[in-house]
């Protein structure tokens, strides 16, 4: 088989996040290569990744702006593109948290509303 490959992609076992659609969906991966180029990941909803997404790889504390090269049943290929780092961006996992105080302070509002509404 022709290696097309610009350098050479070592087996790993990383656990990784995608995040697409301005960070608002999230699906967790398995990493299964990987070089600063492109890496090979396995998930199960393969059929949903849009052609641009982040990779984030917690363990070595990096994010990356990907693109999708190739995917079939259960993998796919992603090249790395040179990661955009912009000051504005929050991490991953203080946006989640966000969101998840977002969502209880809602619930939390309805509920004094609706005790108001009873008073």
């Amino acid at each position: 088989m022709l290696e097309r490959r610009r350098a050479f992609r070592g087996r790993v076992f990383y656990g990784g996040r995608l995040a697409f659609h301005q960070r608002y969906s999230t699906l967790d991966c398995i990493i299964r290569n990987y070089t600063p180029l492109g890496v090979k990941i396995e998930l199960d909803a393969i059929e949903v990744l849009p052609r641009q997404l982040d990779l984030i790889i917690p363990s070595k504390g990096v994010t990356y702006a990907a693109e999708v090269v190739w995917q079939s049943h259960r993998e796919a290929g992603l090249a790395l593109l040179p990661t955009k780092i912009t000051h504005d961006e929050m991490p991953l996992d203080t946006m989640l948290r966000l969101r998840s105080t977002e969502r209880t302070l809602r619930s939390l509002q309805e509920r004094l509303d609706k005790f108001n509404n009873e008073i």
